[in-house]
């Protein structure tokens, strides 16, 4: 799965709040967050340089800073309202905005313009009270928590660093780049598997699945993935070439979390739930290579599961996207409940495939083993 690290995330939102308030909003660039934006990517410089007590010092920095500038812009909003002649405009945002112009309340309607400038689509942009209520909300710094959960794991601090990982992400409806919630909820996995908690860490992988539309359906329709894992149970006539051509899955972010998840249950001794996770890992898998392969080659189709792993680990990203998402995992517990449903014919497609051309040494010694090669 390719995913934007942290830092770049931070530096892009930060060039872009930069270059658009210094074009649209001059007279208003101090009061804005860019202050607490480059302290915050001055600590994330100095994490990846290894300087973890001086990103330690701007991170936190940036956290209080945060809140004092919000504070500010909250105070120049409440003190520009306030006034009987602009309650008596009511609550719609356009209109206040106007009223606002009229009595020169300029830094009010900067902050007014900010908000619907860069974050419209996350309150309702016709409600002054609305708009109010989101900058508030933005007191909170769930960037600067995550970074600082991810010094403490540096210092080995993994309880102290989940706690900042909690707040992080029980903060998150003020990232400024909602996908990294996603990056902190596999973080708090991790970890809480790491200190032992492993309740903590299938429910945070379960929230990360529910971003997934073929997991959690639709409109009380029967999940996708559930549809899938049915028809592999079905075994007569059912083998890798039918399946894969007839069921795929377009969402990759939860890829890993379902295999993740599949080896829990494995271990736990579920196999309802690790068949489910395992069927609906390697549809992800598969998909996610098939629409690689095509966009190379226009001559690249699927004819049988062997030729497609012979193409795919021909190229090296593919294999490496593989090993850092667990994707051979995925395709060796599907084949193991697979078989332990009584569909032989897809177990062994999948068992074959992983002999021949899986990277990872023990899942290829281990499917080579089921078969008696």
């Amino acid at each position: 799965m390719t995913r934007i690290f942290f830092a770049d995330r931070v530096r892009l939102i930060f060039f872009v709040l930069a270059t658009l308030l210094f074009v649209a909003y001059p007279c208003f660039s101090q009061a804005t967050n860019l202050d607490s934006w480059r302290l915050l990517d001055q600590a994330q410089r100095q994490y990846e340089l290894g300087n973890i007590s001086q990103s330690f010092k701007l991170a936190q920095t940036a956290k209080e800073l945060r809140t004092s500038e919000v504070q500010k812009k909250l105070d120049t909003l409440q003190s520009a309202i306030i006034p009987l002649a602009v309650q008596n405009a009511g609550d719609n945002v356009t209109a206040v905005r106007n009223l606002l112009v009229d009595r020169m309340e300029t830094s009010a309607v900067a902050v007014i313009d900010e908000q619907l400038l860069f974050y419209s689509d996350f309150f309702d942009s016709s409600s002054i009270s609305s708009l109010y209520e989101h900058l508030a909300g933005q007191r909170l710094y769930p960037e600067a928590e995550y970074l600082l959960g991810k010094l403490f794991v540096q210092e080995g601090e993994y309880k102290t660093a989940l706690n900042y990982y909690l707040e992080a992400y029980n903060h998150s409806a003020a990232l400024d780049i909602p996908d990294v919630k996603t990056d902190i909820l596999y973080d708090i996995a991790y970890l809480s598997n790491l200190v032992g908690d492993q309740n903590q860490m299938e429910e945070a992988l379960l929230t990360v699945m529910q971003g997934n539309p073929d997991f959690v359906g639709t409109d009380g329709d029967t999940p996708y993935v559930d549809i899938a894992m049915n028809y592999a149970k079905k075994g007569e006539g059912v083998d890798a070439q039918k399946f894969f051509l007839l069921y795929r899955s377009g969402y990759y972010r939860s890829i890993n979390a379902s295999v993740q998840l599949a080896s829990f249950y494995d271990q736990s001794g579920y196999p309802e739930q690790a068949f489910r996770m395992a069927c609906l890992s390697s549809l992800g898998v598969f998909t996610r290579i098939y629409s690689v392969l095509t966009q190379r080659s226009q001559k690249f189709s699927f004819t049988t599961l062997d030729a497609f792993f012979a193409a795919a680990v021909k190229h090296s990203d593919i294999v490496d996207w593989l090993k850092n998402n667990d994707g051979w995992k995925g395709f060796e517990l599907f084949a193991k409940y697979a078989s332990f449903y009584g569909n032989q014919a897809l177990s062994s497609d999948l068992y074959n495939a992983l002999a021949l051309y899986s990277t990872d040494s023990r899942i290829k010694e281990s499917s080579k083993r089921v078969l008696g090669k």
